[in-house]
């Protein structure tokens, strides 16, 4: 299998037995377990490894991102072609995409940037965003409502 993700290209048994010393052909296990692989297509002839998205490069890749504007997992991304986390960190730097981290499942979400509005974020508003204590209790949350209510009805009092 390793030769197969690497390489990303075909081999038949034979092929396979030169290059890793497998007998493929003669181990029915490991050639039952290699035919049923999800990861690997068998055409009754070669091996081939089989990736969740067909792309080829760069181009591709991002046209597949743009397609998925709530965001696709990177991880379903990542056995796309050889490297093809250098074009996504490489699409990121161009401001083409975001990466973004899913704090539910702690992997990186892939969104496009929409080229028509392409979004910049200043490093002062960065740090200031950053910056921000949120109350760590509700009833700290709720005060805090309640009192911007207040101050509002206020505002609304003295302009009548």
């Amino acid at each position: 299998m390793f030769l197969v993700l690497q390489t990303r290209q075909a081999f038949t048994p034979e092929q396979i037995n030169e290059a890793c010393y497998v007998d493929i052909n003669s181990n029915k296990a490991v050639f039952d377990s290699l035919r049923n692989n999800p990861k690997v297509n068998y055409d009754g002839r070669c091996f081939a490894y089989k990736s969740k998205h067909a792309l080829k490069d760069k181009n591709q890749l991002l046209i597949l991102i743009r397609k998925f504007p709530e965001g696709i997992a990177v991880i379903d991304l990542k056995d796309a072609y050889p490297t093809v986390m250098e074009d996504l960190q490489a699409l990121k730097a161009a401001g083409q995409i975001w990466l973004l981290s899913n704090f539910d499942s702690q992997e990186d979400i892939a969104y496009p940037n929409d080229p028509r509005v392409p979004i910049k974020v200043d490093d002062d508003l960065k740090l200031l965003f950053r910056g921000i204590e949120l109350p760590r209790d509700m009833i700290d949350i709720e005060k805090v409502v309640q009192m911007d209510e207040l101050v509002h009805k206020a505002k609304l009092y003295r302009t009548n």
